[in-house]
């Protein structure tokens, strides 16, 4: 396999040596994103794999997925003797 040349290469996964060698990141400094829960990241085996769509997003080259809106606080709406829960659009 190839080695990689740009986030844009059609991928569905990427390594931590993968994203680094692609974004001048560090692996220790990926890590430490994926610890931090601001990079999305699943492990298979004994690798940490990222999607492709969690690394666009996180790099800020992601396209939303759907258009769905989204949706803000609960709030708990008391109706005759039970509790019901309203989203609220953003």
């Amino acid at each position: 396999m190839s080695a990689p040349t740009s986030v844009t290469q059609k991928r569905l996964t990427w390594g931590i040596a993968e994203i680094s060698a692609v974004t001048g990141l560090s692996a220790g400094f990926v890590r430490k994103e994926i610890r931090a829960g601001r990079l999305a990241a699943r492990r298979a085996g004994r690798r940490v794999l990222v999607l492709d769509h969690d690394l666009k997003r996180y790099l800020g080259d992601a396209e939303p997925k759907d258009e769905t809106p989204v949706m803000k606080a609960r709030k708990k709406i008391p109706t005759r003797g039970r509790t019901e829960v309203q989203k609220e659009e953003v």
